[in-house]
């Protein structure tokens, strides 16, 4: 049985014309939080564009009876119905209305959940996973009220530029050169490729998870800061990077760095970031933020201290499990074959 929200209080999906109001809740949130906001208006209609997030079946907003929005949730479970996302938001300044609306939208998404269930394998374990910055101690606790218990951190990390960047080596017989429009597809297949050792991944039918790429792709693809690391012929690694970030145009956003199973251990890696760091530092950017699993399976926290970033903001991953079973996502590395062995 759903909870019961305050009289009044009504829960309809969310509309294109919710994205201000939205907007405006996760701006206090991290005004409150951290003196600076993360979001643009923007980011949210291309989350909305998204093909994996349909907005009438998988988002849900609670509205006051005077019309405010007070509550967001959304559940991102396309293609890994075993174990979706909740992106929820709820006005951290409104501690009550936080404390009312919050387990209705979580107790929704489970729902939702359920709905989406029969797509996953049959004995595979499903749950329910929602991120919170690690700093709201309140919210944690509302979700641990309603069941999730925190499993893991992820952390933002920085780095200030002092000066020109050194662009560091490239490791030998391999290259890094910018992407071009014709690589979408094989950038794609080297992402596909590598983030199977990435903490929770789960593999989605290629066409699906292609058409979430492609999209991707339209929107963020930025030449001369999209560099691969190239081996005859084939992209063993990538470092996608953006020119802004939160809207701020002074900091450079490491989207994606990866590298493919076969050529891993030759420092390709920290080349492609070093030069990502070169390549955005020459296009005006003051600094470079990214974000990773605090427990990355391939030491990528290592590599970002290495490179000379630093923890600046913690995030904890929270999980309700639904149903006892098989769990279909990444825990561990698999083994690793050379690039010869991998032909």
């Amino acid at each position: 049985m759903a909870l019961q929200l305050p009289t009044g209080y009504t829960i309809r999906p969310a509309v294109r014309e919710d994205a201000e109001a939205l907007l405006a809740i996760v701006h206090a949130n991290s005004l409150e939080r951290d003196g600076s906001t993360e979001s643009t208006l923007q980011d949210m209609y291309d989350e909305w564009d998204d093909p994996d997030l349909e907005m009438a079946r998988d988002t849900c907003t609670v509205i006051t009876p005077d019309g405010r929005l007070v509550g967001y949730v959304a559940l991102w479970g396309r293609g890994r119905e075993a174990l979706p996302f909740a992106d929820l938001c709820v006005p951290n300044a409104e501690p009550a209305t936080e404390a009312a609306v919050a387990p209705v939208l979580l107790d929704w998404a489970e729902r939702r959940a359920w709905e989406m269930s029969p797509a996953a394998a049959p004995d595979a374990r499903i749950a329910v996973r929602v991120f919170s910055d690690s700093r709201e101690t309140r919210y944690i606790e509302v979700l641990k009220s309603c069941g999730f218990a925190p499993i893991r951190h992820s952390f933002r990390m920085d780095i200030k530029f002092e000066g020109q960047p050194d662009p560091g080596k490239c490791p030998n017989g391999l290259t890094i050169r910018p992407a071009e429009a014709e690589d979408m597809v094989p950038v794609f297949d080297t992402w596909r490729d590598a983030w199977r050792d990435h903490f929770g991944y789960i593999e989605r039918p290629y066409d699906m998870a292609f058409e979430s790429w492609q999209h991707e792709w339209e929107k963020d693809f930025k030449p001369g800061l999209w560099l691969l690391g190239i081996d005859g012929d084939t992209v063993a690694g990538m470092c996608l990077n953006l020119s802004a970030y939160g809207g701020d145009d002074s900091i450079g956003y490491v989207m994606l760095l990866a590298v493919r199973r076969a050529f891993r251990r030759r420092g390709l890696a920290e080349a492609l970031l070093r030069r990502s760091f070169a390549a955005l530092h020459t296009a005006g950017k003051q600094s470079v933020v990214l974000h990773v699993d605090g427990s990355s399976l391939t030491g990528a926290t290592r590599l970002y201290e290495r490179a000379g970033m630093h923890v600046v903001k913690t995030y904890t991953l929270c999980e309700k499990e639904l149903r006892p079973g098989i769990d279909p996502s990444t825990h561990e590395l698999a083994p690793v074959t050379t690039a010869s062995e991998a032909q």
